[in-house]
């Protein structure tokens, strides 16, 4: 079994969880003169990003650097791990993550109350940072990875106020993080239909703020996505523009519905009917693999949705 695939100029994309599971997430390395691994995954992951570097010839001494895109544990819950693992790697992270990094109860607590009884088995365990170690990445910064090649980060709230997206000039390539949202690749690989989800799970769901970071997104014309949730699409610009929609029903139609009905379990049938009315438009299958993951996806969007609700409301009640 493969671990890696190399997608060309140099990046090479590593499953952390199969395409096959609800929590699906990828994980890439950029070789140049300096290695970077771009998203670490939870720490049950970390076995994966093993045996990934083993097929590239590349020790855990070799890493220079690791990105997350945010803290949250889908994507960072495993830092802490490989760190230990890499004794010349420097971790990047958002200024207002770095905190979390070091000293990760709270950011625990939180993904407790989401996760429940799930959380052992997906997150455990989830190990503190030196914090010497750990360098936060403002927005705009370029870090230098050697043969004429940068990576630009780029501060992208609206899935969460500590989240970077990273552009790489030289693959024209975006690592998006959460910042637009889950991509259903295999519906696009069998089908030839783009479709994706913005993620708007608790507790910084902004919706005007995810569209204007959708907006930046567009406006850097990248020929390929990267995205954690799950692998490179080639349509960026279809997949952005659709991520804006999604994005302003999620802020709008979903808002007043939940004013109007008071309901987690009807705003979820509501979501889930538009998915199905669209990509029946669209001419899918009822049966394509990814629908299954249709309910999770929405469980979690709807928890956010009505947490942006609830803010709003004291917000209102504070004026």
């Amino acid at each position: 079994m493969a671990f890696t695939t190399d997608l060309g100029n140099n990046v090479y994309q590593i499953d952390l969880v199969s395409a096959d599971s609800l929590y699906r997430a990828t994980g890439y390395l950029i070789k140049e003169e300096k290695i970077i691994l771009i998203e670490t995954g939870a720490s049950p992951s970390n076995v994966v990003i093993q045996q990934a570097l083993k097929e590239l010839d590349i020790t855990l001494e070799m890493i220079d650097l690791v990105a997350v895109t945010h803290i949250h544990l889908d994507h960072s819950g495993g830092a802490g791990l490989l760190m230990s693992q890499c004794p010349n790697a420097k971790l990047l992270v958002h200024e207002k993550g770095k905190k979390h990094l070091v000293d990760p109860e709270k950011l625990i607590a939180g993904a407790r109350v989401v996760y429940g009884d799930r959380f052992d088995e997906m997150f455990d365990p989830i190990c503190p940072i030196p914090e010497d170690r750990v360098e936060i990445v403002k927005d705009k910064e370029e870090i230098d990875l050697g043969n004429n090649r940068s990576l630009t980060f780029l501060d992208t709230p609206g899935h969460a106020f500590h989240h970077l997206a990273i552009y790489d000039p030289k693959s024209n390539g975006l690592f998006s993080g959460d910042s637009a949202g889950i991509f259903f690749h295999r519906l696009f690989r069998d089908h030839k239909i783009p479709f994706c989800l913005p993620v708007t799970a608790p507790t910084q769901f902004v919706p005007d703020i995810m569209e204007k970071t959708l907006r930046q997104l567009i406006d850097l014309s990248p020929r390929r996505i990267y995205f954690t949730h799950f692998g490179v699409c080639e349509c960026p610009e279809e997949i952005l523009e659709l991520a804006i929609q999604w994005t302003q029903f999620f802020g709008k139609d979903c808002v007043d519905h939940y004013h109007q009905h008071q309901s987690a379990e009807l705003l979820s049938s509501f979501i889930l009917n538009r998915i199905q009315n669209e990509l029946n438009a669209k001419g899918a299958p009822d049966d394509f693999p990814e629908s299954s993951f249709f309910a999770g996806d929405v469980a979690l969007n709807v928890q956010g949705i009505i947490a942006y609700v609830e803010k709003m409301k004291a917000k209102d009640s504070n004026v």
